[in-house]
């Protein structure tokens, strides 16, 4: 799937980076459970796969192929979330 074709929204990324970033070694079913917790809401499970495929190829993180594969943050992810946690932040007004 080419990246001009996604359609990303950049809060479900950050959320989803922000579990990975907290439970290293997850596993992409384990992250759709604990984002589905977290936001309370009902979530399709094509979406949370197609923003990791587009983190995969940005360089955001790594995803160790096995049964299951397991997702890992990068360095370059870490930075995007201290970038994102600085927006909202001051979107906000407030530390995150």
């Amino acid at each position: 799937m080419s990246i001009e074709k996604m359609e990303i929204d950049i809060v479900v990324l950050y959320k989803l980076l922000n579990i990975i970033y907290e439970n290293p070694g997850i596993s992409l079913t384990e992250l759709f459970n604990r984002y589905r917790q977290r936001e309370g809401v009902k979530v399709n499970y094509n979406k949370v796969k197609k923003h990791i495929e587009y983190a995969e190829l940005k360089g955001l993180v790594n995803v160790k192929k096995g049964k299951p594969a397991r997702l890992e943050i990068t360095k370059k992810g870490v930075d995007f979330l201290f970038l994102m946690n600085r927006v909202l932040a001051g979107v906000l007004g407030e530390h995150i």
